[in-house]
């Protein structure tokens, strides 16, 4: 009967497990990752689906990956490299493209980070992301900042509600950190 109580309370803990549990699908790998992170985009006004910048860390192996998510038109796509700047004023520089996608007019970039950059990500979090947009008149530089709204009636904002995305706390449980 014992067994029988641990094998259900173990299955409990890893269905929930499984399931609350985000990927990062790209091509034809899917990588366990944090939530994504919908940033303010600086673009200026008039740029298709300008606010529309969504980052995450994924996971693969010890080492992390970086993504940049954006919708795209007339040819437009992401390009590297790309700097993340945390709280407390590191710099992580990503160069080194590992694949880019392009499904559903989003375009995907993907960045190796090292295991210490992971490490650096979890103790602090984004403040800000410069990455390179690709358009007919060239490459362009934008920054989207770790910053985001609540869309709820006025006066209803609860009392716990951040105006950022805490990136370090999700990507120290992805890591385990």
């Amino acid at each position: 009967m014992k067994a029988l109580l641990y094998t259900l309370i173990a299955f409990t803990v890893f269905t929930t497990h499984i399931k609350a549990q985000t990927q990062l699908l790209i091509g034809d790998k899917a990588y366990s990752a944090t939530d994504n992170w919908l940033f303010d985009n600086n673009m200026p006004s008039g740029y298709y689906d300008q606010n529309k910048v969504t980052f995450c860390v994924a996971k693969d192996g010890e080492q992390g990956l970086f993504s940049i998510t954006m919708k795209v038109a007339n040819g437009g796509k992401l390009k590297g490299p790309c700097t993340i700047y945390l709280l407390d004023n590191t710099v992580i520089t990503c160069s080194t493209v590992i694949t880019t996608d392009l499904v559903d007019e989003k375009h995907t970039i993907l960045f190796r980070l090292t295991h210490d950059e992971v490490v650096k990500m979890s103790k602090s979090r984004i403040t800000t992301v410069r990455y390179n947009y690709t358009e007919l008149s060239g490459v362009k530089a934008y920054t989207a900042d770790n910053s985001r709204q609540y869309f709820g009636m006025p006066g209803s904002k609860p009392a716990n509600f951040l105006d950022y995305y805490e990136t370090d706390a999700g990507i120290k449980r992805l890591f385990a950190l």
